[in-house]
């Protein structure tokens, strides 16, 4: 039977863009959440009702295949991930799930840069022009308040460069450990780091928090695993102009469950990076051996 051949950046970028609209997904329920627990409490839990929903996968592959000498690398991820879930909580306590989408656009400019520096990939010209046009759709969307950026708002782009440092270390963890290895060791270890600073804040959690929370730990946790499946199978810079369709992800969750129209800018700025996207696919797809 015929089996089409797919690029290695379209099955990466199909990955990115399901994980994308997992991390959104989650997002919108912290902003839900947010309102009324500690926000290092709800990192905490996100990550063990994570580690209980993989359980059944650890069992099933078994404990010695996760068995791993990177464990410098995963340690630094994990602190990197616990900064950027703090800093991206505390955000969505007081902005738009979109105006957050927004202003993690920047995490890609710093993935391209770094991927180019410190992983040695090839960067092209378009994918460049990609990313930067990108960047300025970006700008559309923040023109109406660029002139007062606010603290919180700066904790945001905080995230997006610590966010930029996670996805390095995940492509260079690729090289030698599964999606499921890499997913489960910041799973564990995060929720292992927040635990000492939940007991110093700790407000027992209502039946509803609990639930909303064990949706925020699946969500994330297939949403991980997605994004760690792309890094497995395509270059990081190639495929990070994908994250800039989350702020689609991000207006549609906003409406529905905040009622937060998005105004025109946001649009406008989001076709421009939609369409940044595509083009960088397509363009590194040309250069590409197939898979499958």
């Amino acid at each position: 039977m015929f089996r089409a051949k797919t690029s290695r950046s379209l099955v990466g970028a199909a990955w990115l863009l399901a994980g994308g609209a997992c991390v959104v997904a989650m997002q919108t329920i912290a902003r839900h959440v947010a309102q009324d627990m500690p926000i290092i409490q709800m990192v905490f839990f996100r990550f063990l009702f994570g580690m209980m929903f993989m359980a059944p996968w650890l069992v099933h592959v078994g404990i010695s295949s996760v068995r791993t000498r990177m464990w410098p690398h995963y340690f630094i991820r994990a602190i990197g991930t616990l900064i950027i879930l703090t800093c991206v909580y505390t955000a969505l306590s007081e902005i738009p799930v979109a105006d957050v989408a927004a202003l993690q656009f920047t995490a890609p400019i710093f993935i391209t840069i770094g991927a180019g520096i410190f992983l040695k990939e090839r960067i092209g010209l378009g994918r460049w022009v990609a990313v930067i046009v990108g960047f300025l759709g970006t700008l559309l969307i923040l023109r109406p308040g660029i002139s007062a950026v606010s603290p919180v708002a700066l904790l945001v782009l905080v995230g997006a460069f610590f966010n930029a440092m996670v996805m390095l270390l995940t492509k260079v963890l690729s090289r030698t450990e599964t999606a499921g290895t890499i997913v489960f060791y910041q799973t564990l270890l995060v929720t292992i780091f927040a635990f000492p600073f939940t007991l110093w804040v700790w407000k027992t959690p209502s039946c509803e928090a609990l639930v909303w929370m064990a949706a925020i730990g699946a969500v994330a946790t297939i949403g991980q695993l997605c994004i760690a499946r792309a890094l497995t199978v395509a270059d990081a810079s190639a495929i990070q102009p994908v994250n800039f369709t989350r702020l689609l992800f991000a207006a549609l969750f906003g409406y529905l469950a905040f009622g937060e129209v998005p105004d025109s800018w946001i649009w406008l700025g989001g076709a421009i990076v939609f369409a940044a996207t595509l083009y960088a696919v397509s363009e590194r797809r040309r250069d590409e051996p197939p898979v499958g």
